[in-house]
Formats: C-alpha cells, sequence, structure tokens
C-alpha cells in the first residue's frame, strides 16, 4: 500500500515503522511548509493518510497566519485543516492519533500528569478523534483485563471499580462543571458558551449549588454566573466525596469521574454518552447504569487507545485494515 504521513508524533512514528517492515510504502510530506503538485498526486492516489492531532478550531489563538510568531497549535490547526479538506476531496480515509483516553485513570491514583505515568498510550480512530466524530476499533476480548494489569504492574498500583462498578456520589453534594480550555476545538461549543448554558439549565431543575473546576490554563474567570469557581490544580479524586455529579462536553475527564464512582452528564461528543446522562432537565434523576452495563463501557474504552509497542507492531496494522475495511 501507498500511505502518506502527515505527522512526526511519536505515535505516528511508531505506526510507520509498523507498515515500513510489511514493506508498505510511507511518503512523508509532514514536515513541508509548501506542497508541489507530485505531493498533491500522493495524496490523489495513496491507499489511506495517517495523522496526529486536532483541527477546526475557530479560536484566534489557533488561527495561524503568514509571517507571523504561530504557536504550534495553529501550525498544527491550519496544516490538519488542509489535509481533511483534500483527502475529503479525494475521498481518502485518514487514520488519526491523539491523546489518551481510558488508561487517564491512572491519575487517580498517582497524583501526577497522565503523560509522565506509565504506560503511554494513544487514541487511535477512523476520521476523526473525538468520539461522536470517529470510528473505533471493535471491543477485543481479554483487553480490558490486559489493559488493566499492564497499568498496575507498570505502576505497582492496584485499579479499582472496574469489574464491579459501583457509583459513589454524595447524593446530597453539588454539581461539579468541568469545562476545557477555550481553544481547544475538542470542545462542540465555545466553552464560555457551554457553561453559561450548562448552568442556566440546571438551575431551571435543582437548587444545589454549582462548582466551576476551570481549566488550569484557562483565562476565563465565569464570575458573571453566580457559581463557585475552582481555580489551580487540583485533582478529581480530592473532590469525590462532596460530588453529587458532574457536567462536561466532550472532556477525557469523564474516563477518571467514572472510575472514582462519579456519574456524568455528557453531551453526544463524549465518550461516556453511551453511560445515558445527556439531559441536564433530568438532573434530580440520575441514570445509574448498572455494573454490567458500565464493564461493557470500559471494554470498548480499551480499545480506543493502544501503547507504543502496539502502535509499532502488526497488531495495530490489523487494527487499521479493519477501520479501513468498515
Amino acid at each position: 500500500m501507498k500511505v502518506i504521513k502527515f505527522s512526526n508524533t511519536n505515535a505516528i512514528l511508531n505506526i510507520t515503522k509498523a507498515l515500513k517492515e510489511k514493506n508498505n510504502e510511507v511518503i512523508d510530506i509532514c514536515s513541508k511548509t509548501s506542497y508541489s503538485l507530485e505531493d498533491l498526486y500522493n495524496i490523489k492516489t495513496c491507499d489511506f493518510i495517517i495523522n496526529d492531532g486536532t483541527f477546526g478550531s475557530e479560536h484566534p489563538k489557533r488561527q495561524w497566519k503568514p509571517n507571523a510568531e504561530n504557536h504550534k497549535t495553529a501550525v498544527m490547526n491550519f496544516k490538519n485543516q488542509f489535509i481533511n479538506t483534500i483527502a475529503k476531496e479525494y475521498n481518502k480515509k485518514i487514520i488519526y492519533t491523539e491523546s489518551a483516553t481510558l488508561s487517564r485513570i491512572k491519575c487517580n491514583y498517582i497524583r501526577k500528569f497522565y503523560k509522565v505515568i506509565g504506560p503511554r498510550y494513544y487514541r487511535m480512530g477512523l476520521g476523526h478523534w473525538v468520539y461522536s466524530h470517529t470510528k473505533w476499533c471493535k471491543p477485543e476480548k481479554g483487553r480490558l483485563e490486559k489493559f488493566i494489569k499492564t497499568i498496575e504492574e507498570e505502576n505497582d498500583i492496584k485499579v479499582k471499580n472496574i469489574f464491579n462498578h459501583q457509583w459513589k456520589n454524595n447524593k446530597q453534594g453539588y454539581i461539579l462543571i468541568l469545562p476545557g480550555l477555550e481553544d481547544d476545538p475538542t470542545s462542540s461549543i465555545p466553552v464560555q458558551q457551554f457553561v453559561e448554558e450548562s448552568v442556566k439549565e440546571i438551575k431551571k431543575h435543582t437548587q444545589r449549588k454549582i462548582v466551576v473546576k476551570a481549566h488550569p490554563h484557562s483565562k476565563l474567570t465565569y464570575d458573571n454566573l453566580d457559581v463557585e469557581v475552582m481555580t489551580g490544580d487540583i485533582f478529581l479524586d480530592e473532590l469525590t466525596k462532596e460530588t453529587y455529579c458532574a457536567v462536561l462536553d466532550s472532556s477525557t475527564s469523564i474516563f477518571q469521574l467514572t472510575n472514582l464512582g462519579i456519574p456524568v452528564f455528557t453531551t453526544k461528543h463524549s465518550f461516556g454518552y453511551p453511560l445515558g446522562n445527556s439531559d441536564l432537565s433530568k438532573i434530580e434523576h440520575i441514570n445509574y447504569t448498572d455494573s454490567k452495563n458500565v464493564l461493557k463501557w470500559y471494554e470498548e474504552m480499551a480499545s480506543t487507545e493502544f501503547t507504543m509497542k502496539e502502535l509499532g507492531s502488526s497488531y495495530i496494522l490489523n487494527k487499521i485494515e479493519d477501520l479501513l475495511n468498515e
């Protein structure tokens, strides 16, 4: 096969290694700042494209401009939007990688940034990286057990609340809203709008205290909403005892919160959407999905991400082939 490589992240480099070991042709055009007719021809005639990262942000911080000191996220946003548009024109599929999903539960047991806790996982899917827009690999029997064992052995910890999930929320607690970073295209609507609309809707249906846990790097204050605002680096497990439920858009906090036993109201774009809480008018009538269905969800989520070792092996090529053929 002929494959176009449009990124140089570690995840993509490992997939490239696996492709080349099976004698696939991989054409690297990710480092270019201009593209030739030959590049466009190769895109038009390739079998598929591999790429990493986000695109689609309208935030000024992520807009690339010529002869400017553009932030790397602006470059990524512009280039990825470009390749996505060209691929659509030529009817070419893109395999995307992005940051981890389910493995972020490590942070419930080790209070560090997930990227510095081994093993390092990367999500992989067809066409996109957001839950609602992506074709994900089918659940694989035994993968969840292997996933948990790998994390436990590498970190000498015991991962809890997986195989017999229990909800552990405070029935008299507050509602915790977790907005993302304002320039992150993962959000389905602007972050400020999401928080304002969520607060307005919640207040129609409950008198509970509302707390907004602002993203640590956000510049938004939410001081016009008559809610309590938490700032700074606060680990989610520190908030469990006081939380009734959480509200988020498509944040990957869904994984930590569910593992902590906190029900979460999400939009359809969240990995947590299958757990059945998306209607804020039912904020006082949470759907406590039973442990059997939560386990099924965990099994599905365990097949949304892969280790670096897996990404560099023939194992991942079989997964890519399955995605491309669906």
